[in-house]
């Protein structure tokens, strides 16, 4: 149950880059399909496609 719930986390940009990096890695040394680290991967880009957009809205306000 307690897996279900969503947090916030406050990460450096660079960060969540390396966490896909990790997630890539993960899927190589796993002993299934790595359909758990394509998950989390996908979901880390999804994310990181959603904070450059707003990082380019800025920039294009300055």
């Amino acid at each position: 149950m307690r897996n279900e719930f969503k947090t916030t986390l406050q990460v450096k940009r660079i960060d969540i880059c390396d966490l896909m990096l990790a997630c890539l890695a993960a899927k190589e040394l796993a002993n299934d399909s790595g359909t758990k680290w394509d998950r989390l991967h996908d979901e880390l880009k999804r994310q990181l496609n959603e904070l450059d957009t707003q990082l380019d809205e800025l920039q294009q306000n300055y």
